[in-house]
């Protein structure tokens, strides 16, 4: 048979539109944020600084202009909306805990 509603109710994550779009806009922005942070590999490359994080999407090359990795930056985008998600969603469940 079906939960009742007080059994489930501690895993119902509620999102209005305004809150989806906090998410997606916050993800987008710790993503770019990163993309300007070094993320130098073990073994250094020459004449090449990579940048982003957790996966380098940005190469900036001496004498050449900057390369993005087009797919590496989309996979980034998803990590940190994942993130930023999962940290709104626990907030949330938190605060309605409290009754704040």
């Amino acid at each position: 048979m079906g939960k009742s509603k007080s059994e489930a109710k501690g895993l119902e994550i509620v999102l209005d539109w305004k809150d989806l779009v906090f998410v997606i806009i916050a993800g987008v922005c710790i993503t770019l944020a990163l993309g300007l942070v070094e993320n130098p590999p073990e073994t250094p490359v020459r004449h090449m600084t990579p940048y982003g994080w957790p996966l380098v999407w940005r190469l900036v090359k001496w004498y050449e202009p900057e390369a993005y990795n087009i797919p590496y930056l989309l996979a980034d985008f998803t990590f940190w909306i994942g993130i930023v998600f999962l940290v709104f969603a626990i907030f949330d469940g938190v605060s309605r805990e409290l009754g704040w």
